[in-house]
């Protein structure tokens, strides 16, 4: 040991994760064919969403080892609109509303000991997107 406090080895740096995620979606589409020209399509996407992690941290060469754990959770529901118009037998047009999500998650942080950091470290926010789209396109052309 030494004069510090700390312990010198072979090995510097000990880190052990033990992290679960549970993701759990259930999703679908409907598409109504107003005419033979008019199509609408409405989907939907439900998510629950889990994450946990254990995780313990060691400097043996800087006394005191540190334990964390973090846990996250979210559930929402996304949807998307669709609507195609086929202007004649070569062109259609288009346009889409959607939600898109990455989920967050969680860190492993040492919150004790000369390396401590701040616990709001220890998650981080999923984030999340609309997106707006307009196309008109003509199939026939590659």
């Amino acid at each position: 040991m030494a004069s510090w406090g700390g312990t010198l080895t072979d090995q510097d740096f000990r880190y052990r994760d033990n992290g679960d995620v549970k993701d759990l979606s259930v999703f679908g589409e409907l598409t109504w064919h107003v005419n033979t020209d008019l199509d609408l399509t409405v989907g939907l996407r439900r998510f629950d969403n889990e994450i946990s992690n254990d995780t313990e941290i060691e400097l043996p060469i800087y006394p005191g080892a540190s334990e964390v754990g973090a846990t996250a959770e979210e559930s929402d529901t996304l949807f998307k609109v669709n609507l195609s118009y086929d202007v004649n037998d070569a062109m259609m047009v288009y346009g889409t509303v959607s939600e898109g999500y990455r989920r967050g998650g969680t860190c492993a942080a040492p919150l004790t000991g000369g390396f401590a950091e701040n616990p709001e470290y220890l998650n981080y926010d999923s984030d999340s997107v609309t997106n707006y789209e307009i196309n008109g396109m003509n199939p026939l052309l590659p």
